[in-house]
């Protein structure tokens, strides 16, 4: 039985059970994604040796203001480069950047428990990104001749869900429910830039817009639940 068939019964039974958190309790959750690739072909003189250096870190920050509420704050940062060896492999190309992205966030969570150590929560949050990407047209592997690059700034509203698992007194797994997304709505704006590198007196071209993106419907799947660990740092005083 999918795990989406069975909430609906995890609720009515979680009537008698005693919430797992506390007001005042304070808790950190991080994570961070390094990526490293490096492309060499049999064939340097039809395809050049390239690098890809990558990383995303992001952190949550917040506190209990009661037994079942929970408030904090959400902040990443995202980074990547590429690295170019001209068509000969004779020498590198100095690495360019790809993309840049800084964001901060805001989010509360509501919880109901369910049993002695689970729990069910939904979570509103709203956020700002900054995204800068560059996406570059290369003349023998390694001379820029025309760049694209566009700056891009967006606000969001979301709501999901998820449950909790309370293991001990420092440690909680969160589960969020890869269907449960339900409210997805973000609106932005982008300035894009394309110019040539080689002959910056040929100027450029410029665009600017505004985007608006929304989903007020669930993306039901087979369940699948994203999983992640939680470190308390306080205790709330008995």
């Amino acid at each position: 039985m999918k795990i989406f068939q069975i909430l609906p019964v995890l609720i009515l039974l979680s009537g008698i059970t005693k919430a797992q958190f506390n007001a005042g309790e304070r808790f950190v959750t991080g994570d961070v994604n390094i990526s490293l690739n490096d492309n060499k072909h049999v064939n340097p003189n039809s395809t050049p040796h390239y690098g890809t250096y990558g990383y995303n870190v992001s952190a949550s920050l917040g506190h209990f203001t009661t037994d079942n509420k929970a408030v904090g704050w959400t902040l990443n940062q995202s980074l990547s480069l590429i690295n170019y060896d001209d068509w000969f492999g004779t020498y590198a190309a100095p690495r360019t950047l790809q993309g840049f992205g800084v964001g901060i966030g805001r989010f509360v969570e509501y919880y109901k428990p369910i049993s002695e150590k689970l729990a069910l929560y939904i979570r509103p949050s709203l956020g700002l990104t900054y995204q800068l990407e560059n996406q570059d047209n290369r003349q023998n592997g390694d001379i820029i001749v025309i760049r694209n690059q566009s700056n891009t700034l967006t606000s969001g509203i979301n709501l999901s869900a998820g449950i909790a698992w309370r293991l001990a007194s420092r440690w909680a797994l969160y589960g969020g429910f890869a269907f449960a997304n339900p409210v997805s709505i973000s609106y932005g704006w982008q300035n894009s830039e394309s110019y040539q590198q080689s002959s910056p007196q040929t100027g450029s071209t410029k665009t600017e817009g505004s985007f608006f993106k929304y989903n007020f419907s669930p993306t039901l799947s087979s369940g699948n639940i994203s999983l992640g660990f939680r470190y308390f740092y306080t205790r709330n005083k008995i």
